[in-house]
């Protein structure tokens, strides 16, 4: 059995209070009556902050591991599109062997100025660059060697991609139990990891969600929680913090009120980045049509596969569904890739410190772009850091990057290093901090308060006592 990680959205948790701060009344005794009527709300509110917070903790069953996905993360395969000779191939392997994925190359030409020519001859404009014809060119070879198979289910996978040491073990399980409570599905039934393929054409697990086309606005003040009707949010504490996101990803989560630290099942909007996607036979069929993907499928003055994909989920053509934020991100700053993107795709300078600043790939919360956890040679800190992953915990490595201090490396991994409900247990810590300052302070001033009733009490008994013996 899979443990229940699919659920509703938890309720958010109200803002701490700063504390309280008591001036020295004329009159004491309704003070000392209202200090303590502010202990007791206090207390109060900070009781039910805390049953607040237990709404987000999982139940007794979820807070055991999940089950891990096996090495093909519950599809038949996962299949890699991966030119001949390509130099990211390194940097996927290493990633494979920690996280322990069994992934298929199957090979590819190496393509021609002929085979774009006569790409572009059917259906493609002349705008349409080499590496983008290229590109398309590969992903259909790689449908069609699936469609060569026997296999039911695949994932197809860029091989520039980076994902955290955890998603076998924690965040493919969650994500899988999501889309099985979307469809009804028990892990018991045929197909049981994902939901059947008749459910499904297209799962998005690597992506850049945009919510928009390219042009348009989207985020705080475009969508709205209304939007994620449909859709399954599940939580999944590997995610990084809000302010570690890009900053339109992070807009568009606040916009539809995903609360922090929850990724969701949603029915597909524009996912850009055919990064890393699932498929079946019917839908891989469906791609290397004419209606869809094939030479001579119609295109767009300056087309992609992407965009080609993204068009087919619109229009009905395939049924597609994301998970968000993405799973899989491709790594930045690699000038090899089979698509190096036009200048207006280019990061943006406040992008650029984000990336600098956490050492990570986009939306991954501690990965391999780094450098920090490959292994190189050495099979003893591959087996090290292999049982850190199984274990849903990431693991810090011995000897850093030649470009990173032990105090950054540390600041990079720091939530993922920490139990799996760190954060959470931090929250209630800190809260559970201010709330005992806040009762100190006022136990002061009580303290203070009643110093001073017994001094005025002494003042006035002495001045009855002058007063009496005057008159």
């Amino acid at each position: 059995m899979y443990p229940p990680y699919a659920s509703k959205m938890p309720l958010r948790l109200s803002s701490p209070s700063r504390g309280f701060a008591v001036r020295k009344p004329r009159n004491s005794r309704p003070i000392i009556i209202s200090a303590l009527t502010v202990a007791i709300i206090f207390l109060v509110w900070f009781q039910s902050d805390q049953a607040i917070l237990s709404l987000h903790k999982p139940t007794s069953t979820s807070t055991k591991l999940p089950s891990p996905a096996n090495s093909t993360l519950g599809f038949g395969a996962i299949i890699a599109v991966s030119p001949p000779n390509s130099k990211r191939r390194h940097g996927l392997l290493q990633a494979a062997n920690v996280t322990e994925l069994d992934i298929t190359i199957p090979e590819l030409p190496i393509w021609t100025e002929e085979d774009v020519e006569q790409f572009r001859s059917q259906q493609a404009p002349t705008e349409m660059r080499f590496p983008m014809i290229a590109a398309w060119m590969s992903h259909l070879r790689v449908l069609e060697w699936f469609l060569s198979t026997d296999l039911e289910t695949a994932m197809i996978l860029e091989d520039d991609m980076d994902w955290d040491m955890r998603a076998r073990s924690l965040q493919v399980p969650r994500a899988a139990t999501a889309l099985r409570a979307l469809f009804h599905a028990t892990p018991e039934a045929p197909h049981s990891y994902y939901p059947h393929p008749s459910h499904w054409d297209v799962l998005y697990l690597g992506h850049f969600d945009r919510w928009a086309w390219f042009g348009h606005e989207a985020g705080v003040g475009v969508q709205l929680p209304s939007d994620l009707q449909g859709a399954q949010a599940f939580a999944d504490d590997t995610l990084p913090p809000r302010y570690n996101m890009l900053p339109n990803v992070a807009s568009i989560l606040t916009a539809l009120d995903v609360p922090p630290f929850t990724r969701v099942v949603h029915p597909s909007r524009q996912p850009f980045g055919t990064w890393a996607y699932a498929v079946n036979r019917r839908s891989a069929a469906k791609i290397l049509s004419d209606e869809v993907g094939s030479p001579r499928a119609p295109k767009w003055v300056s087309d992609s596969f992407d965009n080609t994909m993204v068009r087919a989920c619109e229009n009905g053509l395939l049924r597609c569904w994301t998970v968000f934020p993405e799973i899989f991100h491709h790594r930045e700053g690699l000038l090899t890739s089979m698509i190096n993107l036009p200048d207006e795709f280019k990061p943006t300078k406040l992008v650029e410190e984000l990336r600098n600043r956490t050492g990570e790939t986009d939306g991954i919360g501690c990965g391999f772009a780094s450098g920090v956890l490959n292994f190189g040679d050495d099979k003893e800190e591959l087996e090290r850091l292999r049982d850190g992953a199984r274990r849903g915990v990431s693991l810090q490595k011995k000897t850093m990057a030649a470009t990173q201090t032990d105090a950054q490396v540390a600041e990079l991994c720091r939530q993922a290093f920490e139990a799996e409900h760190y954060s959470r247990f931090k929250e209630a810590f800190d809260q559970h901090g201010k709330a005992t300052i806040a009762l100190n302070k006022l136990a002061d001033d009580a303290k203070f308060l009643d110093r001073e009733r017994k001094q005025i009490a002494r003042k006035q008994a002495k001045f009855h006592s002058t007063k009496r013996k005057i008159l």
